[in-house]
């Protein structure tokens, strides 16, 4: 008898679930099959896609329009590149392409007054060491070594002449 019982009522738990749970289903492919687009689509989904999904969907978009960046803690060890002056801070721009905001301390302070002293501070080629920080979707770099490695180099002495 409680067997009997006990089936009854997960056939019931199981009818019950197959009720709440179809026109979610079914509600998602009628209006693909509407002909409706893939924006009212996800939209009219997103309830049952779970938070998961939606995250990695929210990420995926996000990584589309957004440029290259390093993760939060990342070490850059001698990274070659140069400094590009703000006004009293800098941003570097790597041989890589990526561009990194600067994190003022005093290896920043040393870095901008040389800038300050020369005549173009996008030719002076630098080797960074540093830890990279992420805010607002933009990288930023906390330097612990700067070295500066060269200018470019002076024109060759036939062309001075000329």
């Amino acid at each position: 008898m409680i067997s009997y019982i006990s089936r009854l009522s997960l056939c019931r738990i199981a009818v019950i679930l197959a009720m709440v749970l179809c026109p979610v289903v079914l509600g998602a492919g009628s209006a693909a099959r509407e002909g409706s687009s893939t924006r009212d689509l996800s939209r009219a989904s997103a309830p049952s896609i779970g938070p998961a999904r939606a995250r990695q969907q929210r990420s995926k978009a996000a990584r589309k329009s957004s440029t290259r960046r390093l993760r939060e803690g990342t070490i850059i060890n001698d990274q070659s590149g140069y400094f590009s002056e703000n006004g009293d801070t800098a941003s570097f721009i790597s041989d890589s392409g990526i561009e990194f905001g600067t994190l003022q301390n005093l290896n920043l302070e040393r870095v901008v007054r040389l800038l300050k002293n020369a005549d173009e501070p996008s030719s002076i080629r630098w080797s960074v060491t540093g830890t990279v920080t992420e805010f607002s979707g933009r990288n930023y770099i906390l330097i612990s070594r700067a070295v500066y490695k060269s200018a470019t180099p002076p024109p060759a002495p036939d062309r001075v002449a000329n």
